[in-house]
């Protein structure tokens, strides 16, 4: 389906609405190769006790060229002799047997793909063309493309009144009674009525850890840069009359943008603040889905069959007047305005860290309180949504954690996508816990995911919630961690199983404490060496495939010219990772909590005049060792009969026994308390006496269901004035 069939449209809409007379081949929310870094999501949160809170200022995104690796063959003198690589099973068997991820035809009417899925090995998939379409290679993927002379469904503008729809393979044409106009989310009739200039700014409210790093922290306001407005009236049945379009960020602030709207507005009349963001072909390049599943405290499986919104908010014009703030609250679902913040940021400031090249479009499934088995994962994996090939999927959670908030989880996972956009995919799946090493490739892919987190926000602070445990890792200052952090022993030579974060502490060394900036990493990172096969250190996944890991990586630094002694300060090869840097070989899936607490009834009834016993049970990982305090809020309405097991500071469970005078309307809470310097968690359990556990925020949605052309846009999500 065409998303933006007249190019001039978007173009001609923006520079009006700003008050300018140039133009641009580009959509302006779309950086070229020369533009200034992207400007961050804002970062106030509360400043953590005695941590350094996290720059405001935009992180150093530097241009570095192409490294060639075209360094000779240092003489056979290393530092440390590494041990050999393990050995190939005798069978190798690629999972994939050669078919990229993007895809190949598998028959005429049919493409097949391989999903490298982070935590899990790579596989195959398929997927089925229509009745009306045939398989074929477009650009060096699979699409499945149409046998008529279109798509059905398909709408476009020919000319400025008329329009031409997709109907069984064929085109029919109609004139539209006002103009027909190109937006940013498809060809339509739009309204013919006289209008006026609007201006705003788009903003939302977000939280950030707060200053224990126990919990998130107070709302923020953040301005919106890089949604897509429309200005719009809505009929009676849905549909969408448009008038104006614009992308936030076009005046002075961030979030500021102009439309025209109607000069006098009626009730259907409203302004539209879209989550997506348009590739320099004017399609969808990025793009934030609600998969309009029903929310639960069961997860469910990343790739369950969505019909899926767009996360989009309304406002209606009348009685709005120009200057005014437009707001997406926490109610409406900001934490999913925040993540997008993330995925714009992202994405355009990778184009400035790799210029010229090609990325993947990649989706972003979050919903209110719908939760994943992975968790938060990413999937180098086809999806078609809303007439788009997408080639990367994130799933973030949208329970009751609100782990939409934590920017470091949201930039990790984008962190997957930059690798297998710019790099090569490790293509290594496996468990990998807090605090315990895993195997060298699956540490590398995490490892590299957690540092580019950290580098995007300027924050060596990897903050996150899950199951009602708050925990945060340090990766700039380990050694003083005082957490469960295993060193890599030199002895154990080059293929030793490594902490992921050990891997992000030494990148954070070389990037910010030595002071390289992100430039030669990154370069390192899409360079020959890591992106050409065969990877000349020979590390191998359990299936056979000869893959990348931290000592090629190391390999690409060494071989561009990275001083061996820069290498050397953050690997400290002699006592821990034991890389040889005066010898490089040069060619001629996020860590779960520390623990969680629950909370159990062992016998009684929440009953008016019963006794209830109630037990509260920390499950640890075996690494964390630390001193860990429980304690018990307990609700008026009942009083303490016994509490068990709290005298010491090791016990895992603690037995809990209340007299009841009447069923309390509050929640008995378990607090598990644990923290060094540099690590720490905050554990909460609550037994709720017979009441529902909460699923997690969960927006409202009100009015009809808004259709654009032919794409249903779902029900709206009011925002506020303020």
């Amino acid at each position: 389906m065409r998303r933006l069939g007249v190019i001039a449209f978007l173009i001609v809409v923006a520079s009006c609405s700003a008050g300018s007379g140039g133009g641009s081949d580009a959509p302006p929310s779309v950086p070229r190769a020369d533009a200034a870094p992207a400007a961050p999501p804002d970062a106030r949160i509360e400043p953590p006790d005695a941590l350094a809170p996290p720059s405001d200022g935009a992180p150093p995104m530097l241009d570095g060229p192409e490294v060639a690796d075209a360094r000779p063959p240092a003489p056979d003198a290393p530092a440390v002799t590494p041990d050999a690589p393990p050995s190939p099973p005798d069978a190798a068997v690629d999972p994939c047997q050669g078919i990229p991820p993007t895809g190949a035809c598998a028959t005429a009417s049919s493409l097949v793909f391989c999903v490298i899925p982070e935590g899990g090995d790579p596989h195959l998939a398929a997927q089925s063309c229509s009745a009306a379409e045939v398989c074929q290679m477009v650009d060096g993927g699979a699409r499945c493309v149409p046998t008529g002379a279109c798509s059905d469904g398909a709408i476009e503008c020919l000319g400025t009144t008329q329009i031409r729809v997709c109907v069984a393979g064929s085109w029919q044409i109609s004139t539209c009674t006002g103009q027909c106009l190109s937006t940013p989310l498809g060809d339509v009739c739009g309204l013919d009525a006289p209008t006026q200039l609007f201006t705003a700014n788009l903003q939302y409210e977000f939280r950030g850890p707060n200053n224990t790093l126990s919990d998130w922290g107070p709302i923020f306001l953040a301005t919106a840069p890089g949604f897509v407005i429309l200005s719009v009236r809505v009929l009676a049945d849905g549909t969408i009359l448009p008038i104006d379009a614009t992308v936030t960020g076009e005046g002075n602030s961030p979030g500021s943008f102009a439309v025209k709207v109607p000069l006098a507005p009626q009730a259907g009349d409203k302004i539209l603040a879209v989550a997506t963001q348009l590739d320099a072909n004017h399609q969808f390049a990025v793009a934030l889905l609600d998969p309009n599943l029903t929310p639960s405290l069961t997860p469910y499986t990343p790739g369950t069959p969505p019909q899926p919104h767009l996360w989009f908010w309304s406002w209606a014009t009348r009685g709005l007047s120009s200057g005014t703030q437009l707001t997406i609250p926490e109610t409406a679902g900001s934490g999913a305005a925040r993540v997008f913040d993330y995925m714009r940021y992202i994405f355009e400031s990778t184009a400035a860290r790799w210029p010229g090249r090609s990325r993947p479009r990649f989706i972003v499934w979050l919903g209110g309180g719908v939760s994943w088995t992975c968790g938060s994962c990413f999937a180098h994996q086809i999806g078609f949504e809303f007439g788009t090939w997408f080639g990367g999927q994130v799933w973030l959670n949208g329970g009751p954690d609100q782990e939409y908030w934590a920017d470091s989880v949201t930039a990790h996972e984008l962190g997957h996508w930059a690798m297998a956009s710019y790099g090569h995919e490790v293509g290594e799946g496996g468990p990998h816990f807090f605090g315990q090493p895993a195997s060298p490739g699956l540490a590398w892919s995490e490892g590299w995911a957690t540092w580019f987190s950290s580098d995007a926000r300027q924050d060596p602070i990897y903050f996150d919630k899950q199951h009602g445990t708050s925990f945060w890792v340090d990766i700039s200052d380990r050694s003083a961690s005082d957490s469960p952090w295993p060193r890599p022993a030199a002895s154990l030579g080059l293929y030793q199983p490594i902490y992921e974060n050990e891997i992000s502490a030494m990148m954070w060394s070389l990037s910010a404490t030595q002071g390289l900036t992100s430039a030669p990493l990154d370069a390192a990172l899409a360079s020959p060496r890591m992106t050409v096969p065969p990877f000349l250190r020979g590390y191998t996944t359990p299936a056979g495939i000869n893959t990348t890991f931290f000592g090629d990586f190391l390999d690409a630094l060494d071989c561009a010219g990275l001083g061996p002694a820069a290498i050397d300060a953050a690997t400290d090869p002699f006592v821990h990772y034991p890389y040889p840097s005066l010898g490089p070989v040069c060619p001629s899936q996020a860590p779960a909590p520390p623990a969680t607490l629950h909370m159990e009834l062992v016998d009684g009834a929440p009953l008016p005049g019963a006794h209830v016993h109630l037990r509260a049970v920390l499950t640890r990982d075996p690494t964390w060792s630390f001193p860990v305090s429980l304690t018990f809020q307990t609700p008026a309405g009942a009083d303490v009969a016994n509490v068990a097991g709290l005298s010491g500071v090791t016990v895992d469970q603690s037995d809990l026994e209340l007299d009841l005078s009447d069923v309390p309307a509050s929640d008995v809470i378990a607090v598990a308390i644990s923290r060094s310097t540099r690590a720490g968690f905050h554990a909460e359990a609550r037994y709720r006496f017979g009441r529902p556990e909460p699923l997690g925020r969960i927006p409202v949605r009100r009015g009809p269901r808004l259709h654009l052309g032919n794409m249903d846009l779902g029900e709206p999500i009011p925002g506020e004035v303020r």
